[in-house]
């Protein structure tokens, strides 16, 4: 069977060799032919389409391009050969087509459509990129920044290039625009990192990729430029020359790149040039830019993003240059080419895209200094630098606008109001919400505190700062910092969450409580236990009467309210408390439910704080075979209370059983955590503690020695767990009489405690408790009993309260 769309093909190709018009003219291409290839799911199909639609372009046949594309489109989701994700990644082929064409919109459809498809990351990751790119030649900057967003957490730390430079190039405009140099400098090393993978590719490889190359001096350069770093400006134009050379050599002076990349070139040499007092090298600098757009306007059209674009460098350049000049008669040129500029900006953007603002604000400028336009001001005003696009649609560069249109571009209002936001864009707004959330459920705290902000700053943007949908934002992004341990930061959001939502919800409402709850939870975390214990007290009230008292909520309100008790050591009232708890969720959730067994956990800690060791054990081998069973037998929380009945073994004088279970469990540990982690540290530390109990003192020396150098390696040398491990030392020393090593040790413990402490916290005062019966059992009485006297002063004096 003849293959239609390759003979297409084949005959597009001859006619752009030969350069014959009679030939392109003649040239019959139909569309049913892409269609059929790529419903029947020949292989490479698409890429086919996309090749045809090019060599079309080329031709001059750009109407009958975008049919091509339109119909390999709508073709792709008929592919039965095509499974979800291919069929994805086939609508961001044809989408990035529809961009080199300049058709911005029908490629935002084609991506939407290619949303629809489930797909592999990469592909999700490469779709949210690619329709970041069109949102940002769109120039609508706000949906760019945001859908970036999705495009990184879809991405999720994957190392796709193309996707991350596609990314960074978008990146690249955003910071333009702002003029940023240290976003343009975190661009750049994004760039870096990319093509660091490509090094070791083969030479010919890596210099035939002028797309890659281009793009990462095209960024070098704007880096350079927000630093007025000139010498490394010029530099950069170097390394620009070498590659328009390459490409040209390699794909063509006509090419699409090779004209790209000659636009660029421009750019940067009249960058380099426009502020150095050097009319002649001025002039040659405007001229290449003016032959720039003359080539893009002949590859591309008059249309294209990039041909406007260059249109408008090159008459914003010729104002500057009349200026320079102080020539009438060029001025009234600049006049011309920026009011086809202006035209042209405005036919293929819109007259709201920021490009063709400021291209007015440019013609206004000129026309006041000729006097067209009101009172002349003269050739030497000072005007208003603002950035416009330079090169082609990523590279925008200062010019000269008048302050009005710089007003509008530079302090842009709000988003519209949430009543007028579109669907899409509400609809981006919970979809990068749902994925920064995915990120806290992973708990991958780093990642969804920087996906849950930019998702604030989105919505406050949106849909205004106490709009709930932000708030949920902002709760989220305390959340990730309790997560990340910074509870004082998480303390912060919490309480501006808890009261924005009293204002906007109402005191009583069920997100006000929740916010509310957790700054309770927060100040515990910091020690606060009589505040939290207060705060936990108003919000159970509220609950119990608006939501019941054995509501999941109102449930585990109590549950922090007993924790809260303990911690107070108050455990003769929060015992009770605690097994009402788990009662009362055994019989609202279920006894294996995981927030029962959190709270049998705790009734199990309660009941060893109270001595009741042997009642301890078996609550907490009740929960570990529940854990087992609902978690897994490698869940954190199974071994967690694995670990705690090691504990009370020990605690009861088992302690050979006790060294069973943390052999086994250090074993588990190694295997799921690995050797270094803290909790596989803490089983160690457990094993050694008992190994002495048996009388195995050079054993448990060794194991503490161990876990103490680990503990310093991983934690740091006076982090409370290695304080402990050291402290567990100086133990075994004193049972094997090795009493003035003991000593050493003992002091260092209390000096590193008292630095990390103070002078006045129990730890602190214990070890120096310690020290004082090293020094006893050293012969050293009067020292030791000095010490005795200075920790029993401290004891006495009242302790300042929190």
């Amino acid at each position: 069977m003849t293959d239609e769309l390759r003979e297409a093909v084949g005959r597009a190709e001859e006619a752009v060799t030969s350069g014959s018009a009679a030939g392109a003219a003649a040239l019959t291409v139909t569309a049913g032919a892409a269609r059929r290839a790529v419903v029947a799911g020949r292989p490479g199909a698409v890429e086919d389409v996309c090749y045809l639609a090019t060599l079309l372009h080329a031709l001059g046949r750009c109407k009958t391009a975008l049919v091509i594309l339109r119909s390999g489109s709508v073709a792709v989701p008929h592919s039965a050969a095509l499974d979800s994700s291919a069929k994805a990644a086939a609508l961001n082929k044809l989408a990035a087509r529809m961009v080199d064409l300049g058709e911005l919109e029908e490629a935002r459809s084609t991506l939407e459509a290619a949303r629809e498809h489930e797909a592999e990351q990469h592909v999700r990751a490469e779709t949210f990129a690619n329709l970041a790119a069109v949102h940002a030649r769109a120039g609508d900057f706000e949906r760019a920044e945001l859908v970036v967003g999705l495009a990184r957490l879809a991405l999720d730390g994957g190392d796709e290039r193309h996707v991350r430079l596609l990314l960074s190039s978008v990146d690249l405009a955003l910071a333009r625009w702002s003029n940023d140099p240290v976003q343009l400098g975190e661009v750049a090393a994004d760039v870096r990192e990319a093509d660091r993978q490509a090094l070791g590719a083969p030479e010919p490889q890596r210099s035939a990729d002028v797309s890659a190359l281009a793009f990462r001096a095209a960024v070098e350069f704007e880096w350079a430029r927000s630093l007025r770093a000139h010498e490394r400006m010029a530099q950069v134009t170097d390394v620009l020359a070498t590659v328009a050379a390459r490409a040209a050599a390699e794909l063509g002076a006509r090419h699409p790149q090779t004209v790209t990349v000659v636009a660029d070139l421009a750019c940067a040499e009249y960058e380099t040039v426009r502020r150095a007092d050097d009319l002649p090298r001025l002039q040659r600098a405007v001229r290449a830019l003016e032959e720039a757009a003359e080539q893009a306007a002949d590859c591309f059209g008059d249309l294209h993003p990039l041909t406007i674009t260059a249109r408008t460098n090159h008459a914003c350049a010729e104002l500057d240059l009349a200026r320079a000049m102080e020539s009438p008669g060029r001025m009234a040129y600049a006049e011309e080419a920026l009011d086809e500029a202006d035209r042209i900006a405005t036919a293929g953007f819109g007259a709201e895209h920021p490009m063709a603002l400021l291209v007015k604000g440019t013609l206004k400028a000129c026309r006041r200094m000729r006097g067209t336009d009101g009172a002349a001001i003269g050739y030497g005003s000072q005007l208003v630098l603002v950035r416009t696009a330079v090169g082609d649609e990523w590279h925008p560069r200062e010019e000269l606008v008048s302050p009005d249109v710089a007003s509008r571009v530079l302090k842009s209002g709000p988003l519209p109001h949430p009543a007028s936001a579109s669907l899409e864009l509400l609809g981006l707004l919970q979809e990068s919400h749902e994925l920064a959330l995915s990120h806290s459920r992973q708990g991958n705290w780093s990642q969804a505190l920087r996906a849950h902000r930019q998702v604030a700053a989105a919505r406050e943007r949106v849909l205004g700062p106490e709009h709930p949908e932000t708030l949920a934002s902002r709760y989220e992004i305390a959340f990730a910092l309790s997560g990340l341990g910074r509870h004082a930061d998480a303390l912060g959001f919490f309480g501006q969450v808890a009261g924005a939502r009293a204002r906007v919800l109402g005191p009583e409402h069920p997100d006000t409580l929740a916010a509310r709850q957790e700054t309770a939870y927060v100040l515990g975390r910091l020690g606060r236990h009589f505040e939290a214990f207060q705060l936990y007290s108003e919000v159970l009230g509220v609950r119990e009467r608006t939501t019941g008292p054995e509501h999941p909520d109102t449930l585990r309100c109590r549950h922090n309210l007993a924790f809260a008790l303990g911690r107070l050591g108050r455990w003769e009232e929060a015992y009770p408390m605690a097994r009402e708890v788990a009662a009362d969720r055994a019989r609202a959730l279920g006894a294996e439910h995981p927030d029962t067994l959190t709270t049998r956990y705790e009734v199990a800690y309660m009941l060893g704080r109270l001595g009741l060791w042997g009642e301890a054990l078996t609550a907490y081998r009740s929960v570990a075979e529940a854990r087992s069973r609902t978690l897994g037998p490698d869940h954190p929380d199974t071994l967690a209370a694995r670990y705690e009945t090691g504990i009370c073994l020990g605690r009861l004088g088992r302690s050979a059983e006790a060294l069973e279970v943390y052999d086994a469990l250090v074993a588990d540990r190694e295997r799921v955590e690995g050797p270094e982690a803290p909790e596989t540290l803490r089983a160690r530390h457990g094993r050694g503690v008992n190994l002495g109990r048996l009388g195995r003192w050079e054993e448990a020396l060794a194991e503490a020695r161990l876990v103490c150098e680990l503990r310093e390696h991983v934690l740091g040398p006076e982090h409370p767990d290695a304080l402990v491990s050291r402290r567990e030392v100086a133990v075994a020393l004193g049972w094997l009489g090795r009493w003035e090593e003991a000593l050493v040790a003992y002091r260092q413990v209390a000096r590193g405690r008292e630095r990390v402490l103070g002078p006045s916290h129990g730890d602190t005062l214990a070890s120096l408790d310690d020290e004082a019966h090293c020094l006893e059992q050293l012969g050293r009485t009067a020292e030791a009993t000095a010490l005795f006297r200075r920790v029993a002063a401290a004891r006495r004096r009242p302790r300042a309260r929190r």
